[in-house]
């Protein structure tokens, strides 16, 4: 099925999360113009195009007014969960990831993706733990959850970190350091008080 790129609607989650590098556009629309479109961009019911930004983009470049598009039935609750599943394979970096976070965390908050596992209700089997938010969203990316701690960590701390992070510092360096200055931080203001607080004589 065919639609009209200027037709589709940009999802509000797709700029908060992702961006579209003009270099992918470049090398995409290369492709494309070789062995044409392989594969359809994924649109909501409703209009709103879940995956296939770049291809959007690359079809801009070569004049194209039209996009190849396979839509399926998705809930406006479950749109940012799809448009998260359908850049899973997607090169991110540590910013993107954070965002990646902070959506899931939204969206399972909501109720959205409702998991039995997560009433608090429903029993559990003996000897088991529930399902936490933590571990549903590191299944969801691919990601540790020792990894989206600390991500999470830098992000409420030092967020202006994150770009710099498996350029020119490591996430383990980045995140130890960050740690260290706080609780320097924090010592150092425990002493400030001390003083002012001192033993003033009679």
């Amino acid at each position: 099925m065919k639609r009209r790129i200027s037709t589709l609607k940009v999802h509000p989650a797709q700029a908060a999360i992702y961006h579209v590098e003009p270099e992918d556009v470049e090398s995409l629309a290369e492709n494309i113009k070789k062995l044409g479109q392989l594969e359809p961009a994924i649109v909501s019911k409703d209009g709103f195009l879940l995956s296939g930004y770049t291809r959007c983009e690359a079809l801009k470049l070569l004049g194209r007014k039209t996009i190849e598009v396979r839509v399926v039935d998705v809930s406006a609750e479950e749109q940012v969960f799809y448009l998260i599943s359908a850049n899973k394979q997607r090169i991110k970096s540590y910013g993107c990831r954070v965002a990646e976070i902070e959506a899931l965390k939204e969206y399972y908050s909501n109720g959205a993706g409702y998991r039995s596992d997560l009433d608090e209700g429903a029993p559990v089997p003996e000897g088991q733990r529930r399902t936490t938010t933590r571990q549903l969203i590191a299944a969801d990316l691919g990601l540790s959850q020792d990894t989206i701690s600390k991500l999470t960590y830098i992000n409420r701390h030092r967020p202006d970190i994150l770009p710099y992070i498996g350029k020119s510092i490591t996430l383990v360096s980045a995140y130890a350091q960050i740690r260290l200055w706080l609780n320097q931080s924090k010592i150092l203001k425990e002493n400030k008080k001390k003083k002012r607080g001192g033993y003033k004589g009679k």
